[in-house]
């Protein structure tokens, strides 16, 4: 193998250290002038090259076959693994009271499908996978009876734990239980012979070990059940002569194609054509040991310097994973690896390095070195010191099973100050009480409430009143947004945002400066957007509900300007690695023309400068990013206007 030659075809090497094919990989140069080849014939009519499509089609589906060891009429093509897991989970024919049983730490796909079928009387359970503990010998500790399907991925996406996949299905058949797996963490980075694990049903894609495009992935079925399933969605290719538009009755093909309903998304199976075609000539035993060699070499650098991954004994495929310890600093993490180009996955505190096999020694030595490992610990620099107390009056977080208001919790868990964390998520508030009282042994309390309810916030309210504790300080993290044009936006959903941004943290701060607050009090953080001082389109009502709640902050930080004791600080967030905000992002991208990357934030690093901000007394504050834009949008309106009619898609 010439590994150099090899790298050369992936243009990513050239100026990148990709240690990230656990996510979505970039592909080889080779699939990229395949594609290009393919959307030229696109300039003339399908007629003229649809055959040669249909030859591409087929001849990948047999590579795919070949690959892991089926017969090309046992796979059909889907967009992606979503899919797939769907497609099975509509297809099989469950009866209500089925219970499917799914591993909690599963990747969400994987865990939607099977409770979206809870509406038809489908049973929905989690159970938990330790590590060192064979699946198997979890299973059989298990109430097994009415259990219909058990779904597991091949390798978990978290900590890379290979599953004794073979023994699974062993298990499953003497109790006459249904296995999928979801085989896109596998497929590419280990050996994977379903002639040899029998598996009822399989899903997967492509963008990940198998260095192909997105928008392919394939299902598998055996045989035996393909007369047995039920057809979701149906289309003119699903038919045994789809070629013949005289014939009105539905006659489904005898083979996995019945679930392919019309016109496949061509360019990315081309892709996955040309990167079977590449990989099998460089040998798939080869590619296999180079991964598992690669992530040798970085478990045994980071065991040595006494960081366990999170598979630790258990046997891994093509992903090593660990904790950041506590007291660093995870966005200054970020920061040092990608000024050295170095792709990863974090998330908090979890770091995730997955290595393919045209990685080198010297890729996975910059990076150890970026962690600076020494001395038992992955060094990086510590976060801003944050003092312990040894009492403090109880701190009031709203919003807290938020990614902000859990970063919140945790931070001041670590500082020693009791919490009451108020959020309408009973498991995810419990769960997150639970997980700080263990690691801190302080007192948390909890108030399940919904701010869009007027008659259990106002009973919220009363119970604050009721028991006369007094509060150090509130921190309002609570918000829901919704992004749509603004004649489209329903005044139920603007009603909402109203209530829950800015009426509810309203009566909060009323409550607090008559009769909450302590002796020794600090005040009120609320957490506001800077679209609260910038209209930007598709936030019309999220934008209402923070210039609301920006005003009431200033307007009672300057009737309490005589009282120095008592601080109203508002904080102009900027974007966070959060669902809502990335939400809203990719609702933007329906109207507006962006080019680079969001410029989101870690949340822990929000809460922290923002708790800094606050302790520092001071009324507003503002980044200079979002300084420049507001300044600007209250003096030149128009040059806002204009940057924004360049972006508009409309």
């Amino acid at each position: 193998m010439n590994l150099k030659s090899i790298r050369e075809s992936y243009p990513i090497t050239r100026d990148d250290i990709f240690l990230n094919h656990a996510a979505t990989t970039p592909i080889a140069k080779s699939s990229i002038e395949r594609i290009q080849q393919v959307a030229a014939e696109m300039r003339r009519p399908l007629s003229e090259h649809f055959y040669h499509w249909l030859n591409v089609l087929e001849d990948t589906r047999r590579r795919l076959a070949e690959f892991i060891h089926v017969h090309p009429t046992e796979i059909a093509f889907c967009q992606n693994t979503s899919t797939g897991l769907s497609l099975i989970a509509n297809a099989i024919p469950f009866k209500p009271g089925d219970h499917i049983l799914v591993p909690r730490n599963e990747f969400p796909s994987n865990i939607y499908v099977w409770q979206n079928l809870q509406k038809k009387g489908i049973i929905f359970n989690f159970f938990d996978i330790e590590a060192g503990v064979p699946v198997v010998e979890t299973l059989q500790k298990l109430d097994l009876n009415h259990v219909r399907l058990i779904s597991i991925s091949a390798v978990s996406y978290l900590t890379g734990r290979q599953y004794d996949l073979k023994a699974i299905v062993d298990f499953c058949r003497e109790h006459q239980i249904l296995i999928c797996y979801d085989a896109i963490q596998a497929l590419g980075a280990i050996p994977f012979d379903v002639q040899v694990i029998q598996p009822d049903f399989i899903a997967s894609g492509a963008q990940k070990w198998l260095l192909g495009s997105v928008g392919v992935g394939f299902i598998y079925a055996q045989k035996a059940w393909l007369e047995k399933l039920t057809v979701p969605l149906v289309g003119w290719t699903s038919v045994k002569y789809p070629e013949d538009f005289s014939l009105k009755a539905v006659d489904f093909s005898t083979d996995m194609t019945r679930f392919e309903p019309g016109l496949p998304d061509i360019l990315p199976i081309v892709a996955l054509n040309q990167t079977l075609r590449d990989l099998t000539a460089i040998g798939w035993d080869t590619i296999y040991a180079r991964v598992k060699a690669n992530t040798g070499y970085l478990t045994e650098a980071l065991q040595e310097h006494g960081i366990e991954t999170l598979a630790k004994n258990d046997h891994t495929a093509g992903i090593v994973a660990f904790s950041i310890p506590d007291h660093f600093d995870a966005e200054t993490i970020q920061s040092k690896i990608k000024q050295h180009n170095i792709h990863i996955t974090q998330r908090d505190n979890y770091i995730r390095v997955s290595p393919h096999f045209y990685n080198t020694q010297e890729e996975m030595d910059v990076f150890l070195s970026t962690l600076k490992i020494k001395s038992q610990h992955a060094y990086i620099v510590e976060n801003p010191e944050i003092i312990q107390v040894a009492y403090h009056p109880t701190i009031l977080l709203t919003g807290a099973t938020g990614i902000l208001g859990k970063a919140f919790a945790q931070m001041l868990a670590k500082a020693g100050y009791p919490l009451t964390l108020v959020a309408r998520d009973s498991e995810k508030l419990n769960s997150l009480t639970r997980m700080l009282q263990e690691d801190n042994k302080l007192t948390v309390k909890i108030e399940i409430v919904n701010f869009d309810d007027e008659i259990d916030f106002k009973h919220f309210l009363q119970r604050l009143k009721s028991s006369h504790e007094k509060y150090y300080a509130i921190i309002n993290c609570a918000g829901v947004a919704e992004a749509d044009e603004f004649i489209h936006l329903p005044v139920e959903k603007f009603r909402t945002m109203l209530q829950i941004n800015c009426v509810a943290t309203f009566q909060l701060m009323q409550l607090f400066v008559t009769e909450l607050k302590a002796e020794n009090a600090l005040g009120i953080l609320n957490i506001v957007s800077a679209s609260g001082r910038c209209g930007w389109p598709l936030l019309s009502g999220y934008a209402a509900s923070h210039a609301a709640l920006w005003s009431l902050g200033e307007v009672l930080s300057r009737e309490l300007s005589h009282d120095n004791k008592i601080i109203i600080t508002t904080y102009v967030a900027p974007p966070m690695h959060s669902r809502m905000q990335k939400r809203l992002g990719r609702v933007a991208l329906r109207y507006f023309k962006f080019h680079g990357d969001f410029p989101y934030q870690q949340a822990a690093h929000v809460a922290r400068e923002a708790w800094k901000i606050f302790n520092e007394k001071k009324s507003l504050y503002v980044n200079r990013h979002n300084r420049l834009t507001l300044f600007i949008n209250a003096l030149f309106p128009s040059l806002v206007n204009r940057k924004i009619q360049k972006m508009w898609k409309k």
